[in-house]
């Protein structure tokens, strides 16, 4: 499953990455939905703690695009609509990419 997300992250940011105008030290901001409460937290958990873990393995050892990587987890509370209002916060958050759920 870790080994998924890794490849689903590294995907995501090799091809999806819009540059923005933002000075080299400013973190690339990536969002992450996720059940954090609800009925699928318990499964969902381990893809969370995956993404995160991937981000962190990026910054260790290096960067993308010279800039390092920041996460931010967005819970969609199990539901579709919970997953609507998560994506409107992440693009409010200004987001250059988003892992989502598993559901």
């Amino acid at each position: 499953m870790r080994l998924n997300t890794l490849l689903s992250l590294s995907i995501i940011l090799f091809s999806c990455i819009i540059p923005y105008n933002h000075a080299a030290a400013d973190p690339i901001k990536l969002g992450a939905i996720f059940a954090e409460t609800g009925e699928a937290s318990q499964d969902q958990y381990d893809s969370f703690i995956g993404a995160r873990l991937a981000v962190e393995e990026i910054n260790r050892t290096g960067s993308v695009l010279d800039r390092k990587l920041s996460i931010v987890l967005f819970d969609n509370t199990s539901t579709a609509i919970g997953s609507k209002i998560a994506a409107e916060k992440a693009v409010k958050e200004k987001v250059v990419a988003i892992i989502g759920s598993s559901w």
